[in-house]
């Protein structure tokens, strides 16, 4: 982008169909869907293109396309709490609508006001609220992790289909199990734990299948963090994929 201070809002997969309904000029608020409060908003700058902003091929492969924006307000996250203190907007399940989608202009302007009258304001939010906003960022990186990962233990290279079809040898696996199985596969390991200050972001976060979650748990932090942190390339984890 020509202006530093003009941002890329990235569009997911799931996303485009709406995505491609934005315009130049329209606001784009932003919602907090764990929490249920607003964070900010934006004007889009331009129409929805592809992702060049990010040099990772996982990461465009996960954020495929962006639209340009123009940020105009970003709360703070003790200040989005009190977007919740409008009560006019509580009743208008927000949490249940899909990314891009359009809402009364009535609305957007309760929504702006708000943000408005918080973005001045000194506070500090709840410890309960603080909390949902924590796992609602880890969640939202994990998506992008699990997403980049293609299904693939990150240590080991193993996949739910590898395993199915492993243990489908010895006992049939019906198909309503096997895609739970798909669903469920990755767990979520920290290379630096959280309780031990370890980052919020997707450069902390590895995707392992259960059993290489289960033994880097169960070793010296800082082997861990040497194990987790290697820099492997998508061919050498194709090797070690068990056969």
């Amino acid at each position: 982008m020509s202006d530093a201070s003009t941002k890329a809002w990235g569009v997911s997969d799931s996303q485009q169909r709406l995505a491609k309904r934005v315009e130049p000029s329209d606001i784009l608020l932003h919602y907090i869907d764990s929490v249920r409060a607003w964070a900010g908003y934006s004007t889009v700058t331009g129409r929805m293109e592809a992702n060049n902003r990010d040099s990772d091929q996982d990461w465009r492969d996960a954020i495929p396309s962006v639209i340009p924006i123009q940020a105009e307000v970003w709360l703070s996250m003790h200040q989005c709490e009190i977007t919740k203190e409008n009560t006019d907007l509580h009743t208008m399940k927000y949490h249940r609508k899909n990314a891009f989608t359009s809402i009364p202009a009535n609305a957007a302007e309760l929504i702006v006001e708000a943000i408005e009258t918080s973005k001045n304001k000194q506070c500090v939010a709840t410890a309960e609220f603080q909390k949902s906003w924590e796992i609602d960022a880890e969640n939202y990186y994990w998506t992008i992790v699990r997403s980049r990962s293609k299904g693939r233990c990150w240590l080991c290279g193993e996949t739910a289909a590898s395993w199915i079809a492993r243990q489908s040898k010895f006992l049939p696996i019906q198909e309503s199990v096997a895609k739970e199985i798909g669903e469920r596969f990755l767990d979520m390991a920290h290379i630096a734990a959280r309780h031990k200050k370890g980052r919020m972001s997707p450069d902390n976060i590895r995707a392992l299948c259960p059993n290489c979650h289960r033994i880097v748990d169960r070793i010296p932090d800082e082997a861990r963090k040497l194990l987790l942190s290697a820099n492997e390339t998508s061919d050498q984890v194709e090797s070690h994929c068990p056969a």
